[in-house]
């Protein structure tokens, strides 16, 4: 980490943690609008400086394309917390 990042994690360390919060949020979208400026403008030269895992990765915007119907009509939740329970005390006594 450089110097110039050094000094200014110690100085927003010295911010409440509300405030904290509102710099995270404020850097968030400010890099956000950066990006979105550079996939618009950006020619492929300058695309070469960012990460390849920002360019292939898009956000999610749909989070109905992640839902997964894998737990069977026949049990409950209880059924699920009632395994889960039995799994980890089994790993337990396992150590």
């Amino acid at each position: 980490m450089s110097m110039a990042m050094q000094e200014v994690l110690e100085e927003a360390r010295q911010l409440s943690p509300s405030e904290q919060l509102d710099l995270i949020r404020a850097l968030s979208e400010s890099l956000q609008e950066q990006y979105r400026e550079n996939e618009s403008l950006a020619s492929t030269a300058d695309r070469e400086l960012l990460p390849s895992s920002i360019r292939r990765t898009r956000p999610a915007t749909n989070f109905d394309e992640y839902v997964a119907d894998f737990w069977p009509d026949s049990e409950s939740v209880d059924d699920f917390n009632a395994y889960v329970k039995e799994q980890r005390t089994e790993d337990r006594l396992k150590d």
